[in-house]
C-alpha cells in the first residue's frame, strides 16, 4: 500500500519441495496481483528440476542443472550459484549441433496474466567476453545483446515492449553465439504491481544462503525493489531434530538465515 517508487515491487518465495511446480506460490501470486496489479512469472531457473505448471520449459542439447541445495554438486568448484541458488551450463557444443537455445512457451492452464510481460531481466554467473544473446518472441527477433563478462554481477534487461503494460506471448527464445554464459535465471517481468517469484530448492532446510557467494547474491538481490521475502523451509531439517537441543541449534541457524536477508 506505501510503495513509493516505479517500477514493479518483487516478492520472494524461497522453499522446500512443497512448492516446487509453483505450488502454493501460484495461489498467492494470483490474489495478490488481482489485489494490487501486477503480471508475469518473475524468475525461472532456466533448467529447473520441476517446472512451474503454467509454463512449459524446453533446452537444445547439452544443458547442465547445478544446484547448491540438495544433493551437493562437487563438479562446480565456486559458489556463485546465483539468487535462485541454482544455475545452468551449456557443454561444448560442435557447429552441427546449431546455437544453443532456451524456450519458454504457456501451458493450457496458463492465466491471462501468466502469459503476460512487458520486460526480460537475465542473471548471469560466469560469462566469458564476446557471448552473444538473440531473444525471440513468438518468432519475432526481438535484438542480439553482447552480454557483460562478469561473474557477479552481470545482467541484462530486455524490453519487449516500448509501451507500458503487457504483451500476451506464446513463446520466447534465447538463443546463444560464442561463449554460453552460466544462466542464473530468467524472470519474465511487469512493469507495474507485484511480482511473485516462486524459488523451488528440494531437501533444503533453508539454511543454504550463507553458503552462496556473498557479493554475487547481494547484487542480484539488491537490484531488485524487494518488498517481502518468504522463507518456507522445515520439513527437511525434521528428521534429523532428535531433542530440544538440536531444535535450538536449527532454530539459530535459521535465525542467521534472515538476517542475511535483513
Amino acid at each position: 500500500h506505501n510503495k513509493q517508487h516505479d517500477g514493479p515491487l518483487h516478492v520472494f518465495h524461497f522453499g522446500d519441495s512443497q512448492i516446487e511446480g509453483d505450488r502454493i506460490t501460484h495461489t498467492l501470486r494470483d490474489a495478490w496481483q488481482a489485489r494490487w496489479g501486477g503480471y508475469g512469472m518473475g524468475y525461472l531457473a532456466p533448467k529447473p528440476l520441476v517446472a512451474p505448471a503454467s509454463i512449459r520449459q524446453s533446452t537444445s542439447p547439452g544443458w547442465n542443472r547445478h544446484a547448491r541445495f540438495g544433493r551437493r554438486d562437487t563438479t562446480i568448484q565456486h559458489k556463485r550459484f546465483g539468487l535462485l541458488a541454482s544455475f545452468a551450463s551449456h557443454e561444448s557444443s560442435t557447429e552441427a549441433e546449431g546455437e544453443p537455445w532456451i524456450r519458454l512457451e504457456p501451458n493450457q492452464r496458463a492465466r491471462l496474466a501468466e502469459q503476460q510481460v512487458h520486460s526480460v531481466k537475465m542473471l548471469f554467473g560466469r560469462t566469458d567476453s564476446n557471448a552473444r544473446m538473440s531473444c525471440f518472441v513468438d518468432t519475432t527477433l526481438i535484438g542480439t545483446f553482447l552480454l557483460p563478462a562478469d561473474s557477479s554481477g552481470s545482467e541484462l534487461t530486455v524490453p519487449i515492449t516500448a509501451s507500458s503494460g503487457p504483451v500476451v506471448f506464446q513463446s520466447i527464445e534465447f538463443q546463444f553465439e560464442g561463449a554460453v554464459p552460466e544462466v542464473d535465471a530468467i524472470g519474465l517481468m511487469p512493469d507495474s504491481g507485484l511480482v511473485f517469484h516462486n524459488v523451488a530448492m528440494r531437501g533444503s532446510s533453508g539454511t543454504l544462503f550463507r553458503q552462496l557467494d556473498r557479493t554475487q547474491f547481494s547484487r542480484q538481490l539488491q537490484s531488485q525493489d524487494v518488498g517481502m521475502v518468504i522463507l518456507q523451509f522445515g520439513g527437511n531439517a525434521v528428521p534429523y531434530i532428535a531433542d530440544s537441543a538440536a531444535v535450538e541449534r536449527y532454530g539459530q541457524w535459521f535465525a542467521s538465515q534472515i538476517r542475511l536477508f535483513q
